[in-house]
């Protein structure tokens, strides 16, 4: 609650919106596409330039490119293949490489991918089911761990550990009519939070696992003695997990029961912070990146005004985001418009990737004439 206040107060003081967050300030560049269906993620390289994975959708071989050179003139660097339909999640990893996680034939499957874009599948779970909610994140050591729902009504986990092995566990929500979305969010590889959002008794709630191995060395999701925690009633379908050094955050939308979204900071200790009000709207996907000053900076996409809302913290204040402005306002009346990635340059320049439809996206950047410090952003 004492959080809640002072976000209030620190956005209070801040008065207007900042001017270089207007959309006349940024430019955006399109992207090519691999295929009819596609969808785009940040890969940026072992220095932290960026890239683009292009990824096509596809029922056994999908086409991918490699796009390189932005922002903000993007080429594409080449083209391949890979046994991997589905889209997913991509997390990129600190030697330039990452991980796609997806399924694949009604499996779990992830692509892992060098530096220069190799890539080998291996198989997290091959139960046959029907994938959805999939999130991902490494460790502090560099272990990936994978939150996923499986058939609308289960709730999984696995992880890879340094041998390549994958272990995974499910279990069945009881009560639960439908589970919508997942964010893993794992500090160490014994201590993971796994959140997640169901329709129960005609509510949609937050809640939050704590996946870990038992007395009979088993992995499960809960048990007896370590049950699940309901964090909110009242909330959006969408989640995003995040790992920042030694503290796990899941930003999501909660109305209270009002008819206004909220969005909001959960750390696993005290109750969640409110970071803005966005009113009567439809939120769409939420996504984190880590700006120059190594603090967080949050951005998401308002369906109902088709805008994209930047937060970041003050200078010199706390690492509580607001809201800093709207640099991306779109035209695209397609349902299909998204904010698909947020990621920094190395020399602090905040990129913003977002689809129109399933065959044309953009990276949104400051424009090249803009004079600005790298504070603003």
């Amino acid at each position: 609650m004492k959080l809640a206040t002072a976000a209030t107060a620190i956005l209070m003081a801040a008065g207007s919106l900042n001017a270089a967050f207007l959309p006349a300030e940024w430019q955006s560049a399109p992207l090519t596409k691999a295929a009819a269906k596609n969808e785009w993620y940040f890969f940026p390289d072992d220095l932290g330039n960026s890239r683009v994975l292009v990824k096509a959708t596809a029922g056994t071989k999908a086409s991918f490119k490699l796009l390189t050179g932005g922002p903000p003139v993007w080429t594409d660097a080449f083209t391949s293949k890979i046994n991997l339909g589905k889209q997913g999640t991509f997390v990129p990893a600190p030697n330039g490489g990452g991980f796609l996680v997806a399924s694949q034939g009604n499996t779990m499957k992830v692509a892992i991918f060098d530096n220069l874009g190799n890539s080998v599948i291996e198989t997290i779970d091959p139960n046959p089911g029907a994938y959805t909610g999939i999130s991902a994140e490494l460790d502090a050591t560099g272990g990936l761990h994978v939150g996923y729902i499986y058939n609308s009504r289960t709730i999984c986990y696995a992880r890879r550990n340094s041998a390549s092995n994958w272990t995974f566990t499910s279990q069945l929500i009881p009560g639960a009519i439908f589970i919508h979305d997942t964010a893993v969010v794992p500090l160490t590889t014994s201590n993971v939070s796994l959140y997640f959002t169901q329709t129960y008794t005609g509510v949609r709630t937050l809640w939050r696992a704590k996946p870990a191995v038992a007395l009979d060395g088993r992995l499960y999701i809960t048990w007896a003695s370590n049950p699940l925690l309901n964090v909110e009633n009242f909330v959006a379908p969408q989640l995003r997990g995040s790992r920042v050094g030694a503290e796990g955050r899941v930003y999501f939308f909660g109305s209270g029961n009002a008819p206004s979204w909220k969005l909001k900071r959960y750390s696993g200790i005290g109750g969640p912070i409110e970071l803005e009000t966005a009113g009567n709207v439809s939120p769409k996907s939420i996504r984190v990146a880590i700006g120059p000053d190594g603090r967080q900076r949050v951005a998401w996409y308002n369906e109902t005004l088709k805008r994209v809302h930047y937060l970041k913290p003050i200078n010199n204040g706390p690492d509580v985001p607001i809201i800093a402005g709207y640099p991306v306002v779109t035209t695209s009346k397609q349902s299909l418009t998204d904010l698909s990635g947020f990621h920094f340059t190395p020399d602090g320049t905040p990129c913003l990737l977002y689809r129109t439809t399933l065959a044309t996206a953009f990276v949104a950047t400051p424009r090249e004439d803009l004079v600005w410090t790298g504070t603003e952003w």
